[in-house]
Order: structure tokens, then sequence, then C-alpha cells
């Protein structure tokens, strides 16, 4: 049975490492590609997506998956600074 992003996230906040595993497995592939879009090499790429599942993680009581689902929701929106990578940045409702 799959898991839909809504119960995943729900789940990951209230403390739940394994679904913070699966919600990454969900959608890893999906945003290492567009990663590789972004960077320009496989380690950049990598660091890329390190630094946007900081944020994905950080955000995430913010978002809402029944707006925008998380494989759709990543890109380069306008980011919270300039130090920030906008790559993966969560549309925040």
């Amino acid at each position: 049975m799959m898991t839909n992003d809504p119960m995943l996230i729900k789940k990951i906040l209230a403390g739940d490492r394994a679904a913070m595993q699966q919600l990454y497995q969900l959608h890893e592939r999906h945003w290492f590609r567009m990663c590789l879009r972004y960077g320009r090499n496989r380690s950049e790429a990598q660091d890329i997506l390190q630094e946007g599942l900081v944020a994905i993680f950080r955000d995430l009581g913010q978002f809402d998956p029944l707006k925008t689902p998380l494989s759709i929701s990543l890109g380069p929106e306008a980011s919270s600074g300039p130090s920030e990578i906008d790559v993966l940045s969560l549309k925040i409702s």
C-alpha cells in the first residue's frame, strides 16, 4: 500500500523518522534529476539536493501537499534569502 504525501508529512511532524525516509525515497529520483539541471556535475547536484532537503524538512509544517504535491512543488522559486538554495525551495502557502 502506497502512503501519500499528506499522511507522511503528518507522521514526520509527529516525529516519525521512518516516514521521513519514506517521503525521501518516494521523491529522491525526481528531486535529484531536478538538481542535475542546476548543478554543473553530480557532486554539485548532490550538494544542492542536501541543502534543499534541509529546507524542505525545516519548513515542512508550512507546506500544504493538497495544494501542491511535493513531486512538483520544487523549483527555482524565490528563496528566503541570498544564502538559500533556490533550486529546492518549497512553495509555502
